[in-house]
C-alpha cells in the first residue's frame, strides 16, 4: 500500500472514533467539527503536496486535539489517556487488517482504490463496535467520570505522558516508512501492552478512589446516626415533659403562649436534623455524582449555608451521558451555591430520584434579589456582580441534546428552583 492510501486510511480511522466515542463526551460539537475540518484541509493538502507534510498535520491533528479536550475536560491528564488509548485502537485496527495480513503474506496486496474501499469499510466497522463496547463498559464502570472528577488535576503527569505518546508515535511512522516490518511488529506490540497496561492502572485507580469515598461517604453517615441516636435518648426524657408544658397552655387557652412554646421547642430540637445528609449521600449509585455532591456538602457547611439532600436512587441506568450528567448537576449547584453567598439566611435543597420509570433532579436556594426567568437563561446575563453568567446558558446547551428532558425554572416564596425530570422510556 502507498504512503498515500495509508494516510488515508489513518485519517479515516480518526474520524470514526471522533464521531462515534469522543464526540459530545470528551469534546463538544464544534471542537470536532473544527477537527474534522483541519483533518479534511491536511488531506486536500496533502494530496497537492505529494504527503510532504502528512506528519507535521498528523502531529498538529493531536495537539489541537489535546488543547480542545483540555478545555471541555479541565484536566491536563484525561486527554493525554484519551489520545493513547485512541491511537492504541487505530493501532490496532491496522494491525489486524493490515499489518498482519502484509506481514505473512506472499503477494503484494492492498494495492488499488478497490482494495482501499475494503479496508476502510471493515475498519470503520470495527472501530464502531469497538466504540460501542467502550460506550457501554464505561457507562457500567463510570472509568472516566471518576478520573474528571478526581481532587488532583496531574498537570505534570499529563504532559510527560503526552510526550510519551508523540515519542511512541514517531517511532512508530519511522519504523512504517522505513519498511522495518519486524522492528514495526514488535513496536506495535508493546503499544498495545503498554495501552493495556495504562488502562489496567486507570481502573485500579478509579475502584480505589470509589472505595475511598464510599468508605468515607459510610463512615460519616455512621457517625451522623450515632449522634441522632444520642440526640434521640436525651430528648426522649425530656420529650413528655414537653407535651405536658404545651398541653397546658392549651388548656389554658393561651394560643399565643403555646406558639412561642412550640416555636422554642422547635428552635432547640432542630438539632436533631441539622446535619442528616451523609445517610442520604451513600444511597446514592453513581460514585461519581456522589463525590461531587459530597464535596459540595463540605463546601456548603464551610460557608455556613444550610443544606438538606433527599434521595431516592435505585441504582437504574441513568439517561445521561456521564460526562453531560456531571456538567449538569455541577452548572446547577455551583449556581446554586454562588446565589447563597450574598444570602443572609442561605439556604439549599436537593431532590435527586432515579427509578425504574423517571430520573429527576431538583435543587432550590434562597434569593431574595429579583430574578428575570425569561433571560436567565442567556449567555452572559447574571443577577450577580462580577460573574459572566454562563452557567445556566451552558446548561441549556446541553439539555438540548435530549429531547425528552422537561427542564422547568420557578421563583416562588423567595426560593429559586431548577427541576430536571428524564422519563426513562422516552430518552
Amino acid at each position: 500500500m502507498t504512503n498515500t492510501y495509508s494516510i488515508v486510511l489513518y485519517m479515516l480511522n480518526y474520524l470514526a472514533i471522533l464521531w462515534t466515542l469522543l464526540n459530545h463526551r470528551f469534546i463538544f460539537q464544534k471542537g470536532t467539527n473544527f477537527l474534522t475540518l483541519f483533518l479534511l484541509l491536511a488531506l486536500v493538502i496533502s494530496y497537492f503536496l505529494h504527503d510532504l507534510y502528512a506528519v507535521v498535520y498528523i502531529y498538529l491533528l493531536y495537539i489541537i486535539e489535546y488543547m480542545i479536550m483540555r478545555h471541555y475536560l479541565s484536566s491536563w491528564l484525561l486527554p493525554s489517556i484519551l489520545i493513547i488509548l485512541q491511537d492504541m485502537l487505530v493501532t490496532f485496527v491496522r494491525l489486524v487488517t493490515f499489518y498482519l495480513p502484509v506481514y505473512f503474506s506472499k503477494n503484494s496486496i492492498f494495492t488499488n482504490i478497490y482494495d482501499l474501499f475494503l479496508i476502510a469499510c471493515i475498519q470503520s466497522g470495527i472501530i464502531v463496535g469497538i466504540s460501542y463496547i467502550l460506550k457501554k463498559l464505561d457507562k457500567k464502570y463510570t472509568i472516566v467520570p471518576m478520573l474528571k472528577n478526581m481532587k488532583k488535576n496531574y498537570p505534570l503527569q499529563g504532559i510527560l505522558l503526552l510526550v510519551l505518546f508523540f515519542l511512541l508515535l514517531t517511532s512508530h511512522l519511522y519504523l512504517y516508512v522505513k519498511r522495518y516490518k519486524f522492528t514495526l511488529f514488535v513496536l506495535i506490540v508493546l503499544i498495545i501492552l503498554l495501552s493495556f497496561t495504562l488502562l489496567s492502572i486507570i481502573t485500579l485507580i478509579n475502584k480505589n478512589y470509589q472505595r475511598e469515598s464510599f468508605l468515607k461517604d459510610l463512615k460519616l453517615s455512621m457517625e451522623e446516626e450515632r449522634n441522632n441516636y444520642e440526640l434521640a435518648r436525651e430528648y426522649r426524657h425530656d420529650f413528655n415533659s414537653a407535651l405536658l408544658g404545651l398541653s397546658e397552655y392549651l388548656a389554658n387557652d393561651d394560643v399565643h403562649g403555646a406558639r412561642e412554646y412550640l416555636a422554642d421547642l422547635t428552635k432547640t430540637t432542630a438539632e436533631y436534623l441539622n446535619d442528616y445528609h451523609h445517610s442520604q449521600l451513600i444511597t446514592i449509585h453513581n460514585a461519581a455524582l456522589r463525590g461531587l455532591i459530597s464535596r459540595f456538602i463540605e463546601k456548603c457547611r464551610e460557608n455556613d449555608i444550610y443544606f438538606e439532600l433527599i434521595a431516592d436512587d435505585q441504582g437504574d441506568p441513568i439517561p445521561f451521558n456521564q460526562i453531560d450528567l456531571l456538567r449538569v448537576v455541577s452548572i446547577l449547584i455551583n449556581n446554586a451555591f454562588e446565589a447563597s453567598l450574598d444570602e443572609r439566611n442561605p439556604y439549599i435543597h436537593i431532590i435527586l430520584i432515579n427509578t425504574q420509570e423517571l430520573w429527576a433532579f431538583k435543587i432550590e436556594n434562597t434569593v431574595t434579589s429579583t430574578v428575570e426567568v425569561t433571560k436567565i437563561l442567556t449567555k452572559n446575563y447574571s443577577t450577580k456582580d462580577g460573574h459572566t453568567g454562563l452557567g445556566l446558558s451552558n446548561l441549556n446547551k446541553v439539555l438540548k441534546k435530549y429531547p425528552s428532558i422537561s427542564f422547568q425554572l420557578q421563583v416562588k416564596s423567595k426560593k429559586f428552583v431548577v427541576s430536571i425530570e428524564a422519563p426513562k422510556n422516552k430518552v
